[in-house]
Order: structure tokens, then C-alpha cells, then sequence
């Protein structure tokens, strides 16, 4: 051990100084009134004293105040205090050279400072540097200089209880190449590696240009993990990353320089338990990647900008999984929403977005790929689009909901969701259970649609309980619809209406010669022929008739089909009401006859498999588990080409008969399923849904 047992700056005297016992450490002789070092020497100053640095010892890099560590050396503080003289030269405390190690336990660096240099306590020029129990306090470096505490050239760097208060990496330093802004007010690890495990960083940074990270990693070398760390109350971005970023139990909070505040990351990043509250700034606020990112348990609340980007900015690819995004706020006029702005491919796995808002997209403004899985957006505001606002593609699966129990507002339109004519076409979907729900607009309470909307629908998803209180489109308002994946029975019970301008009905059949049922082969008894066909029955077999126990075939009739000539037929199918439960491989071929006006069925021979078609589209018709059940299992597949085909051909009128005819299309022996006729409960007959889009009118 080397005992340092005078608290001056100087060297060459006869009591042990600082300065020489770093020397004596590095050479293993003595220096001044220090005894030689031997291998790693731990060098002890006195117990709570300052030690006062006032002359430059050497300028490797930049001028320092003590000797290069070019050994393993041990600075044990015991409380102590190794400063800068106030009235001095400007100049760093210490310096790493590579094959260096230095540790630092229970000591204050206070006061360095650089004016041309990087790192105003502790450059490490590809060295080790360890401080445990440490604080960096007051240390500065110049204009667009990086390091204001502590500067990593590709060195180590571990830092393990430390707090690192007051220190700044301010301005921006004009270049051949453009302006350089300071960096890493506290720590700027460039291209090494740096380990912040159970420490503190506040009051770092100047509010001035420059400040870019509390923490800076730069370069794709850079290596950074960050663990049980507070960064707060800091004039600075907290955290900025080129390289591999991981924080791990970290809060970042009310930091943020004029520009810059919470985490910006351009390289790879992973976050785990990470809360980011209040860090606003003129250009981006909270969680900004241009990079990938996945981040886990993530807390983004309480931020605004000025001109940019507020709460989640993703311009990369993102995941956000099992994280809450609330309480942000995006200012008018910026292509930006409130808590959430998508420019790359963006997917949120059990991920809530509410109680945020802006001028257009309130939840999320996405122009890219977003992504919902098992998420959900509520309780969101903005003028246009309360949820969400999209250019691009939003995909809702595994039970997303856009809206719930608060519903998302839109003051003009797409409450919702606002889906504006982009360049690279707009779709939305929605898969395995999601949902638009419960939102309120003035126009298109679910959805809004500037242009063509490519939509997809699923059986199980639903479009509903949406308000337009300016009276159009309480489901969905859009100019026209994709079809071919539209299950038109999902958009319901919204106000005033379901779709506008297009036109969502629901027709069932309504009298008793409008269901009908014919064998397709010859039945022993009681004695019938095949082809036979009946009408009245108070039940509709579908494949085959298990107490005869034939195939048979089954029609049904729908009057005042009210889509006129010229229309666009989106989506049309039937759906009916289970009569019985049902298994068993059973399916059917399911066509739309070629009849401008379809007659009657009447009870001669073979009516319905005379009558042509104009198709047939094949239903595999899945298990239905219980009576009177009328959902997914019970809807056919689309049968909008059929009905296309009808509306196009001379003859036909708004309000004209059309008839569908189900036959047997192989199954397993006797496997059927029974529905609800119009004779067995009119309130249960077969059902035909229809969702069009009536002629554009003649200019």
C-alpha cells in the first residue's frame, strides 16, 4: 500500500503526494516521499481530506493533473476528495492509457476540466477504469467536447454505486465535416465497453445544444449495459446509443437537453423494466429507435414536444411487449402522434397505449408497419384519428382492441381509427378476435377512410358499439372497400349506422316458400323419390338428412335484395342459426342462382337442383357446438363474386328475389348440421348479409 499523507497537487517533496504515488504505483520505485510500488498497489489518501490539484502533470490527450495509470493502481478514498483547484489551468484529473487499470472506491473527483480535450475527470485511452462508490461531481469539458465526467476510447469502463451529479459535455464544436454536438454529459463510451450497475445521474448537463446522453455510447463497438440505475433531473438526453445498448431496471426521468430527452437509440437496444416520465424537448420526447429495439416491461408517460416526436418514436424495427404508453402529448401541426410515431415496422405484444393526445393520431400515428398483438389503444384524444393515424398498414391480431372500455375521441374524424390516403396504399386488418370498439367521432366513429380502404375482417373480430355524432359512418366511414376478406356481420350495433357511404344489410327469409329442402336420392320410407321437394319444415338440414338418411339439398330465398345495377357488392354471405349441435366432416357447395328474379320454390320434382348457377363456392362447415347459435361457425364463405355477377346482369333491379341453393359436397356418412327455418322461428331464419357500395353518380 502506498500512503498518500499530503493533500497538495505537487511532486518531488518529502511527504507522499498524490501525484507521486500514482508515479511510484507505475514504476515500481520510489517517488518523492512515496515508497516504491510492487505489481497492482492500492494507494490510500488520507480519510476525508481534498486533495487539491493546481499544475498539469502531462498532456497525453489533453492536459492532465496527475500521472498517466499505466499500471494496476487502487485509489482507495475513504471519503476522501481529489479536486481541481478552482483558479487553475484547466485540465482532467486522471488518465487511463491502454495496459492501464485504474479503481476508484469511496472517492469524489470534483472540478475537472477540458477546454480542447475529451473527458473532464477521467479520459481511459483503451485502459480499465473502475469506480466503486464514487462520485463525479462538477467536471466539464469544452464546446461539442464528449465526456463531461468520464471518456472511454475503447477502454473498460464499470461503474458500481456511483453518483454523477453536476457534470456537462455542452455546445457543439464546428468541424470540417459540420457541427459535432457534446456528448455524454456524464459518460461517453466510445467504441469499449461500460457497465452502470445501482448508481445515480442527476443534475448533469447545461440546457444548452449539445448534451447528447447523460450516457453516450458512439460507434457500433460501443457496448453498454445500464442496471439498477436512476437518471434524472439531468439538462440532457439520458441515454444515447450507436452501438448495443442494454438497461435493465433503469428510470429515466425529466432529462432532456433543448432538443433531445429520454433514451435515443440508432443501434441495438434491449430494455427490460424501464419507466421514462416527463423528458421533454423540442424534437423527440421518451423512447426514440432508428435502429431495432426490443423492449419488455416499459413505463413511457408524461411527455411533450415543442416540434417533434413525443412518447414511443420508432423509425427502425421496434417490439414493445408487456409495456404501458400514457399520458404524452403532441403538438399541432406535426406528423407526429401522441403516444406513439411509427416510420418502420413497429409491433406491440400485451402493450397499452391511453390516455395520450395530439392534433392526428392521439394513441399512434403510423406510417409504416404497426403491429397489435394481444394489445390495446384507448381512451386516447385528437382531432383527427383518437386512436390511431395511419398511412400505412395497421394489423390488429390475437385479440387487439382499438377503443374498450373508454374509447378512443376524435373531435372531427376517425375516432378510431384514421386511415389517410397514403402512397403505399392503406390497409388495416383485423385477425383472431380484435376489435374497434367503443369509439366516438363526428364522422366515422370506428373508422375513417379517406380513400379506398383495403380491410380485412375476420368471423371472430368485430367493428362495433362506435359512435358518429356528426351522423355518417358510425362503424366505418370510406369512400370504398376492399373486398374478399370482409365478414361484413362483425361491423354492427354501431350509431347512427354501420357503414357509410355504403350500405350493410341484413335480409332473412321471410316466408315459408322461401326455405326449402330437396332430396338427392331416392328414400325407402317413408317413400320419396329422389328430388322430391318440400317446403315448411321447421328445420333445414344442411348435407344430408340423418332421419331419412340421405344427401339432400337446400334452398334459400331472399326478397327485396335492394343493391341496384352498378353497385359494388364488398361482401355477402349467409348466415344461419343452429338448430341442434353438429360434427362430423360435412360440406356443401353453395351457389347464387342465374335469375334476374328468382321464383318461388314450389314442391315439383327436383325444383332445386334445376335451377342454375352462377357458381358454387365449397363450405366446409366446421363443428357447431350448441343450439341456437348464430356466429362465425354458422356464416358461409363469401359469396360477393356470385352476387357480383347477378347485380352486373341485364335484367336485374334494386329490390328484385335472389335465391342460393347449398348442396351435398362429400362428408362423412350421415354428418350434417340443422339450422332454424323460417316455419321452425321466423326471428332464427337464414339470413342473407350484404355489404355494397352504391354507383358513383354521373357527373
Amino acid at each position: 500500500m502506498i500512503a498518500v499523507t499530503a493533500t497538495g497537487g505537487e511532486a518531488g517533496g518529502s511527504e507522499c503526494t498524490l501525484r507521486d504515488a500514482i508515479a511510484a504505483a507505475n514504476r515500481d520505485a520510489a517517488v518523492g516521499g512515496c515508497p516504491a510500488g510492487s505489481g497492482p498497489d492500492v494507494v490510500a489518501l488520507p480519510q476525508g481530506a481534498t486533495v487539491l490539484l493546481a499544475d498539469v502533470d502531462n498532456d497525453l490527450d489533453g492536459p492532465n493533473g496527475l500521472p498517466s495509470v499505466s499500471s494496476a493502481v487502487t485509489v482507495r478514498g475513504s471519503g476522501s476528495v481529489v479536486a481541481r483547484d478552482p483558479g487553475a489551468a484547466p485540465f482532467r484529473l486522471f488518465h487511463v492509457e491502454h495496459g492501464g487499470s485504474l479503481r476508484l472506491e469511496d472517492v469524489t473527483l470534483r472540478g475537472g476540466r477540458t477546454e480542447a480535450h475529451d473527458g473532464g475527470a477521467v479520459y481511459v485511452a483503451g485502459g480499465e477504469l473502475a469506480a466503486v462508490d464514487t462520485t463525479f461531481e462538477d467536471n466539464v469539458v469544452g464546446q461539442g467536447r464528449w465526456g463531461g465526467a468520464v471518456y472511454s476510447a475503447g477502454g473498460i469502463v464499470v461503474l458500481e454505486r456511483v453518483l454523477m451529479r453536476g457534470n456537462s459535455a455542452p455546445g457543439e464544436l464546428e468541424t470540417d465535416v459540420g457541427f459535432v454536438p457534446g456528448t455524454g454529459s456524464a459518460v461517453a463510451n466510445v467504441g469499449g465497453e461500460l457497465s452502470v450497475t445501482e448508481s445515480d445521474l442527476r443534475l448533469n448537463g447545461a440546457l444548452i445544444s449539445g448534451e447528447r446522453g447523460v450516457i453516450a455510447a458512439i460507434g457500433l463497438d460501443a457496448y453498454t449495459e445500464v442496471m439498477d440505475t436512476a437518471i434524472v433531473e439531468n439538462d440532457a438526453l439520458g441515454v444515447y446509443n450507436e452501438g448495443e445498448l442494454r438497461l435493465t431496471r433503469v428510470e429515466v426521468a425529466r432529462s432532456a437537453s433543448l432538443a433531445f430527452g429520454g433514451v435515443v437509440s440508432t443501434g441495438v437496444a434491449f430494455l427490460d423494466d424501464v419507466a421514462l416520465s416527463a423528458n421533454s424537448a423540442e424534437a423527440v420526447s421518451g423512447l426514440a429507435n432508428s435502429g431495432f429495439m426490443r423492449a419488455r416491461g416499459v413505463e413511457v408517460t408524461g411527455h411533450e414536444t415543442f416540434e417533434g416526436a413525443t412518447g414511443v418514436l420508432n423509425e427502425g424495427m421496434m417490439e414493445l411487449t408487456d409495456s404501458n404508453v400514457s399520458g404524452n402529448v403532441g403538438q399541432p401541426g406535426t406528423s407526429a402522434g401522441g403516444g406513439i410515431t411509427n416510420r418502420g415496422r413497429l409491433t406491440l405484444l400485451r402493450t397499452h397505449v391511453f390516455g395520450n393526445s395530439a392534433e392526428r393520431g392521439g394513441g399512434a400515428w403510423n406510417e409504416g408497419e404497426l403491429v397489435l398483438l394481444a394489445s390495446v389503444v384507448d381512451d386516447n384524444e385528437a382531432e383527427l384519428g383518437g386512436g390511431v393515424y395511419s398511412l400505412g398498414t395497421v394489423e390488429l391480431r390475437d385479440g387487439s382492441v382499438v377503443g374498450g372500455e373508454a374509447g378512443n375521441r376524435a373531435s372531427d374524424r376517425g375516432g378510431g381509427v384514421y386511415v389517410a390516403d397514403g402512397e403505399e396504399g392503406e390497409r388495416l386488418v383485423l385477425a383472431g378476435g380484435s376489435a374497434v370498439r367503443g369509439n366516438r367521432s363526428g364522422t366515422g366513429g370506428g373508422v375513417y377512410a379517406e380513400a379506398g380502404l383495403e380491410l380485412g375482417l375476420c368471423p371472430t373480430c368485430a367493428i362495433e358499439g362506435n359512435v358518429a355524432d356528426g351522423g355518417a359512418g358510425g362503424g366505418i366511414h370510406a369512400p370504398g372497400l376492399g373486398f374478399g376478406s370482409i365478414f361484413a356481420p362483425a361491423i354492427r350495433d354501431n350509431e347512427p349506422d354501420d357503414v357509410a357511404p355504403g350500405v350493410l344489410v341484413s335480409l332473412p327469409v321471410a316466408a315459408s316458400a322461401d326455405d326449402a329442402e330437396e332430396t338427392a336420392e331416392d328414400v325407402a320410407s317413408p317413400p320419396r323419390p329422389a328430388g322430391d321437394v318440400a317446403t315448411g319444415h321447421e328445420r333445414l338440414d344442411l348435407r344430408a338428412d340423418e332421419a331419412l338418411g340421405v344427401e339432400q339439398l337446400v334452398g334459400l330465398r331472399f326478397l327485396g335484395v335492394p343493391v341496384p345495377p352498378g353497385a359494388t357488392v364488398v361482401d355477402a354471405r349467409i348466415v344461419l342459426t343452429s338448430a341442434t349441435s353438429g360434427d362430423g366432416r360435412a360440406a356443401v357447395d353453395v351457389g347464387v342462382q342465374d335469375a334476374a328474379a328468382a321464383g318461388a320454390f314450389a314442391e315439383e320434382p327436383f325444383d332445386l337442383s334445376s335451377r342454375p348457377m352462377l357458381g358454387a363456392t365449397r363450405w366446409e362447415l366446421p363443428p357447431w357446438p350448441g343450439a341456437d347459435e348464430s356466429g362465425p361457425a354458422q356464416a358461409s364463405p363469401p359469396l360477393r363474386n356470385q352476387l357480383q355477377q347477378l347485380v352486373d346482369a341485364d335484367g336485374w333491379a334494386a329490390g328484385n328475389p335472389v335465391a342460393v341453393v347449398l348442396a351435398p359436397a362429400g362428408g362423412d356418412p350421415g354428418a350434417s348440421r340443422t339450422a332454424h327455418s323460417f316455419d321452425g322461428d321466423p326471428a332464427k331464419a337464414p339470413r342473407l348479409w350484404l355489404l355494397y357500395y352504391e354507383p358513383a353518380a354521373a357527373p
